[in-house]
């Protein structure tokens, strides 16, 4: 999507207070970073954040005009 967006979805993401992402600028792209920092982090725990995140971009793109 475009930085803009990005920088939506993200604001999204962490007022949700489920999980936190961190931005940066790659080739003058805003992305959104996902780093596992824990040792206990299990395969449903990043499963979980992506239906997480995929549930917010989803919605964000439905707001977008057709």
């Amino acid at each position: 999507g475009s930085n803009e967006l990005n920088e939506t979805l993200l604001k999204r993401i962490n007022s949700a207070r489920k999980i936190h992402l961190v931005p940066c600028q790659l080739a003058g792209k805003f992305v959104l970073r996902f780093a596992v920092c824990a040792r206990t982090t299990e395969s449903r725990h990043v499963q979980e954040a992506w239906c997480h995140i995929s549930h917010l971009a989803s919605e964000l793109l439905q707001e977008l005009p057709h």
